[in-house]
């Protein structure tokens, strides 16, 4: 059947199915289903039930298919970009010991910090006022809508404030955003060790006035 100008069906439209239930109606074979493909194009649109009865829609590229599947267990694939404009809700996550993900608001891409020199440059020694860590006080807070969740941390605005600016993230407008609580650690390590160097630096000046004090008494 081969049309070449504008038709109308006042009902529904079945194929492979007779009454159609739906103004649209494709009945097929597992496996099988509906393609639409362009003369001498290789972007191609395919709908059909696979095998195990589940729903299947692929859209084909240049750059790659993008999959979609329904149904449990079932991958779906996106050789490109995923442009989420809602909310992203996940189920299911598997636990592990992986990689942190982080989130860049002003993109809206996801990234994963890692330690390798192999993707750093301009590798120096940092230099801070490590010690301002100690002056920050923890707090209690709600958000808003959720009077009665409880939760625990820092203010991003007051470690701006203290001059804990490496340790802040900041929006697109340059406010102060959220904390790095990861790198927290970094700090806390330099505080300890010079605590332990000063430590260090006591217990010679006291093994000294020890001995001075043993060759006083011996003396007399």
């Amino acid at each position: 059947m081969h049309y070449q100008r504008a038709n109308y069906f006042a009902g529904n439209v079945g194929i492979g199915i007779n009454p159609a239930e739906e103004p649209l109606h494709i009945h097929s074979a597992a496996g099988q289903g509906l393609k639409i493909a362009a003369t001498n194009k290789t972007n191609i649109r395919k709908l059909h039930v696979a095998s195990g009865d589940y729903g299947f829609l692929k859209l084909g590229g240049s750059n790659g298919d993008t999959i979609l599947r329904g149904g449990d267990n079932h991958n779906s694939i996106f050789p490109g970009n995923l442009n989420v404009g809602g909310g992203l809700y996940v189920t299911n996550v598997p636990y592990g010991d992986h990689k942190n993900a982080q989130w860049k608001s002003s993109t809206g891409q996801f990234y994963h910090d890692n330690s390798s020199a192999k993707t750093k440059e301009n590798i120096i020694s940092m230099e801070d006022d490590f010690e301002k860590i100690l002056t920050v006080e923890p707090k209690t807070y709600t958000r808003p809508n959720h009077p009665n969740r409880w939760e625990i941390g820092y203010i991003a605005e007051e470690f701006n404030e203290i001059g804990l600016n490496k340790l802040v993230y900041y929006d697109e407008q340059g406010l102060p955003e959220a904390i790095n609580y990861r790198k927290i650690s970094m700090y806390l390590v330099e505080v300890i060790k010079d605590m332990a160097h000063k430590s260090s630096n006591y217990e010679q000046r006291i093994n000294q006035l020890e001995l001075q004090l043993n060759q006083l008494v011996s003396d007399d």
